[in-house]
């Protein structure tokens, strides 16, 4: 578009542009002052999406289930995504415990993907867990823990034992065998095992007074590493 009050065909200086009749383009001369070219940004193409925790592959682990009203109880969020992966960041969990008596609970990230929670019963009783992310429940996200009281100074605690599977001489990355383990334990409450989904496992045992045995066998022969025995 030629500015108006611009001859065409005779060389003449209009509205600072340089029009020349044997070329059909328009110079602007560099003393004259321009508008900066306009940037397109592909919106789709610099999104980035927030990944969120992903309730199913979340998991509590190192549950508490047996405790004395005088102990803090304890367990493990391990943070995940879609894909499984160990998902770092600050997010925000709820717990939910119904019993007897209110419960404070505190959650502490440990900034690897993982969280500490610690509740402390007030008094002895029944109570049910459930912990969730955004309304959705955790993979193990929901148990029982049976509160008791503490008698003469005594206290028997839950452990949580964390063994990692091999194959082939190297450690494993992905979970799945859970079928292939038979446990063995002294004690009244059967220990829990629990899949991480990348090759680790973890098995929450009562300690009980007294001898303490715990094995876990694949195909019929004990892993490495077990029986584990103590005495109380």
């Amino acid at each position: 578009k030629i500015p108006d009050h611009t001859y065409v065909g005779a060389e003449r200086k209009a509205a600072g542009v340089m029009v020349t009749p044997s070329t059909s383009t328009l110079t602007v001369p560099s003393s004259t002052s321009t508008a900066a070219p306009a940037t397109t940004t592909n919106r789709r193409s610099s999104y980035t999406r927030t990944k969120e925790p992903s309730p199913q592959h979340s998991i509590c682990s190192g549950r508490t289930c047996e405790m004395t009203d005088e102990e803090i109880g304890t367990f493990n969020i391990t943070c995940k995504d879609d894909s499984g992966e160990i998902l770092k960041g600050d997010f925000h969990f709820d717990i939910q415990i119904n019993g007897t008596s209110p419960v404070e609970t505190k959650i502490v990230n440990n900034s690897d993907g993982t969280y500490k929670c610690t509740f402390g019963p007030a008094s002895a009783g029944e109570y049910t867990l459930e912990v969730t992310y955004k309304g959705k429940q955790l993979n193990h996200g929901t148990w029982e823990v049976n509160v008791v009281e503490a008698i003469g100074g005594i206290q028997f605690e839950d452990i949580t034992i964390l063994f990692h599977t091999t194959q082939g001489g190297r450690l494993k990355t992905t979970g799945s065998d859970l079928e292939h383990f038979t446990i063995d334990a002294s004690g009244d409450a059967p220990p829990e095992i629990f899949d991480l989904e990348d090759g680790r496992y973890t098995l929450d045992y009562h300690v009980v007074p007294g001898s303490n045995v715990i094995d876990v066998k694949a195909q019929g022969k004990s892993l490495g590493g077990f029986p584990l025995t103590w005495t109380i």
